[in-house]
């Protein structure tokens, strides 16, 4: 009796599972039915977070001040005292050249003008004035009488007394004796002035240029001494002993290590979000563990067009200063420059291959919404490297907007989410 009761129980339980997987599966098969025309479709949610844009490129690592030290005197190299690699400070002697035939023409020199003084001397000397004021004394005594005659010979001309020809011979008298009194006070002042006597001028003149001479003597000897016009490095030491010193190729080249900077090239895409005075980050192989800090000094006025494998590329020429470089840092390196141009620390964002662009240009993600797709018009704000800011009212953080759209997609299409439960 209580085997025929457990039988029929087990019966029971039976026939209520079957019905229960029949309702099941006619449930499935209409809502199978319901959606067959449903698109399937993969989807990201829109996430909350800190976004940035860079501007990446390489450079290549140079010196700002950089002097080649060329002699001016074809003289022999007599002595080097420095090497490639030291530093040095401006003033600072790296050679020396042999000044045996520079200290005999300075002293050569130093005779010549001794001897031209001492001929000045003479001449000086020998200029006599007591000739000359007596030469004064005398044409000042015709000239009076002279004038006083001619003012006589005027009065007794009106009177009728003399003749007109007697006036004009007096006339003529003191006109001439008033011109031998004034050569005669111009030579006196001649001889008493050296600087208006023309022998003494021309030997004045020859000691200027003995002067000049014997001066020139000197500067060589002191150019004689190859010294740096830069706080730097030696960086080419091509100065040999023996060997006249070039006055055309350097003999030093000499580097200021402490100021570096990297020349790179911007895209004209990019180049207007640059500024003077950005910082820059910058990085490289040669200097795996280490980063330094940089600002934009230069932003050249012009682009530079050229033709690659690929098309034309317009680039612009920008320059970084490197702030406080270090020896790890070396002229001729290859650097990574990256320029930070806009950052966020909380925005919506979301993958680019969500953005889809219309034939008018207008950037729209699809929204799924309720089953269905809803169109919304955004607008990208800072951009990263594999996401994007998108900017607008009808979009909050969770949505989930659809991967990689195509003009397939229209506002209020049915869809399925394949992806159920991912994020992205």
């Amino acid at each position: 009796m209580a085997k025929s009761k457990k039988k029929k129980l087990f019966i029971i339980l039976s026939i209520i599972i079957a019905i229960s997987i029949i309702v099941l599966g006619v449930i499935k098969a209409k809502n199978n039915e319901g959606n067959s025309s449903a698109v399937f479709v993969n989807t990201v949610d829109v996430i909350t977070d800190s976004i940035n844009s860079d501007i990446t490129s390489q450079g290549i690592i140079s010196v700002v001040e950089e002097r080649n030290i060329v002699s001016i005197l074809p003289y022999t190299i007599e002595e080097i005292l420095v090497k490639e690699g030291d530093k040095v400070s401006k003033g600072d002697i790296l050679a020396k050249l042999d000044t045996k035939n520079l200290k005999l023409n300075t002293k050569t020199a130093e005779i010549n003008l001794e001897i031209q003084k001492n001929t000045l001397k003479k001449l000086l000397e020998e200029v006599d004035t007591y000739k000359l004021e007596k030469n004064v004394e005398n044409a000042k005594n015709t000239y009076e009488n002279a004038l006083t005659k001619y003012q006589n010979s005027k009065q007794l001309h009106e009177a009728g007394a003399i003749s007109e020809t007697q006036l004009d011979a007096d006339y003529t008298a003191y006109v001439s004796a008033s011109s031998s009194y004034e050569i005669a006070k111009k030579d006196l002042e001649d001889a008493k002035n050296p600087n208006n006597n023309v022998e003494i001028i021309a030997q004045k003149k020859k000691i200027e240029i003995e002067e000049l001479n014997l001066q020139e003597q000197k500067n060589a000897i002191e150019k004689s001494n190859i010294k740096s016009t830069l706080d730097g490095t030696i960086v080419t030491n091509n100065a040999k002993i023996g060997v006249s010193a070039s006055t055309v190729s350097p003999l030093f080249i000499i580097d200021n290590m402490d100021v570096l900077q990297i020349s790179a090239s911007i895209s004209e895409f990019d180049v207007n979000n640059i500024g003077i005075g950005q910082k820059v980050k910058i990085t490289g192989d040669a200097f795996k563990n280490s980063e330094f800090e940089g600002v934009v000094s230069y932003i050249a006025p012009s682009a530079n067009v050229r033709q690659t494998s690929t098309g034309v590329e317009t680039n612009v020429k920008i320059k970084i200063d490197i702030i406080n470089p270090t020896n790890e840092l070396k002229p001729g390196f290859s650097a990574d420059i990256t320029i930070r141009v806009a950052e966020k620390g909380s925005a919506l964002v979301v993958p680019y291959e969500t953005i889809y662009q219309r034939k008018d240009g207008k950037d729209v993600v699809f929204k799924v919404e309720d089953g269905k797709l809803k169109e919304i018009e955004v607008t990208k704000g800072v951009k990263g490297d594999i996401k994007v800011e998108i900017l607008s009212e009808n979009i909050k953080e969770g949505d989930k907007i659809v991967n990689n759209p195509s003009e397939k997609y229209k506002d209020g299409m049915e869809v399925q989410i394949t992806n159920v439960g991912e994020t992205k």
